[in-house]
């Protein structure tokens, strides 16, 4: 069975490879996502999400022009855009109590919509607190999403050593 993942933005400005992490997949980025991409990509309050944001775009914009589609297929799995249906977002929002005019609630509708209609095991992949409890609450199968800790593992901090001779500082320099 092909797992559906639906990804909420803060995934991939956590870790821009993250949806191409997933093999075997059905991987569905909503429209919603990429708007708030787009105000990420110049993030001046964290510059790893806005270089996330950026590198993101960049790479889907590739595939796209490789491929002339909005389904992508990379590897063993496929990464679709969805198209934001304003009526039917606003319509599962108020149907599901969520607040209206939030992306969180247009990523969670998103979800719940393609939950119904696909016949598949759907899960929303959110670091989000918030949304996490929110689609539990709806029944939507949710998960965290680990960034990859190999690489912010490599800084551990800064280590001070004494030098017992200051001369080898001054060949430094010179």
């Amino acid at each position: 069975m092909t797992n559906v993942f639906i990804v909420d933005t803060n995934i991939i400005l956590n870790d821009s490879n993250a949806v191409f992490c997933l093999p075997n997949s059905e991987v569905i980025i909503p429209q919603t996502v990429v708007s708030e991409l787009d105000k990420k990509r110049d993030f001046a309050d964290n510059k790893t999400a806005a270089y996330n944001a950026r590198v993101f775009c960049r790479k889907i914009r590739k595939l796209i022009k490789q491929t002339k589609s909005s389904t992508l297929k990379v590897g063993s799995s496929s990464i679709t855009l969805l198209p934001h249906n304003k009526e039917e977002i606003e319509e599962a929002i108020s149907k599901l109590g969520l607040q209206p005019g939030k992306a969180d609630s247009s990523i969670v509708a998103t979800a719940w919509l393609v939950n119904r209609e696909k016949d598949k095991n759907v899960t929303l992949l959110t670091n989000d607190t918030n949304m996490f409890l929110t689609a539990t609450a709806l029944g939507i199968n949710v998960e965290d999403f680990e960034v990859n800790k190999e690489f912010q593992d490599v800084y551990a901090g800064v280590k001070t050593i004494q030098l017992p001779d200051t001369e080898i500082i001054d060949k430094i320099y010179n």
